[in-house]
């Protein structure tokens, strides 16, 4: 009995910080490739051009956690296998590993591909989950 009452305790505890975590999130839109995102507002926020992508970093304050979007228009018979290719190829630091690339649905049901990496960041060890998207209109 005494344990199914820590377990609700600590899954309203859960809760609380979830919701109050989403309290301080402010809403990240770009109206010219259609997207939005909630980005906790004490995030550094940073957005850039690197030839015709659009380049949006995200970083927690203690810079353990990052989001970084890249979009770009792109032109017949780009896939997200594709894309899935060119970025194992040409943004992974060498030496990392791939540990999966599935077929994935984002939180919208778009299909897409999620690739989960290993890769070393300074000396650690660093999991990074990439989400490979093609959206047309």
């Amino acid at each position: 009995m005494k344990k199914t009452k820590t377990l609700r305790i600590s899954i309203i505890c859960m809760m609380f910080i979830f919701v109050g975590s989403s309290l301080f999130a402010q809403l990240q839109t770009d109206s010219k490739y259609g997207f939005e995102i909630d980005i906790p507002s004490d995030w550094s926020k940073n957005s850039y051009m690197d030839g015709t992508d659009k380049i949006y970093d995200y970083m927690s304050q203690d810079e353990n956690s990052a989001v970084q979007l890249r979009v770009f228009d792109a032109g017949g018979g780009i896939t997200t296998a594709v894309l899935a290719q060119v970025y194992e190829e040409s943004y992974l630091p060498e030496g990392s590993q791939k540990l999966s690339l599935n077929d994935f649905k984002t939180i919208n049901g778009i299909p897409c591909k999620k690739g989960v990496y290993l890769l070393n960041f300074n000396g650690v060890d660093v999991g990074m989950s990439a989400y490979y998207v093609v959206e047309n209109n």
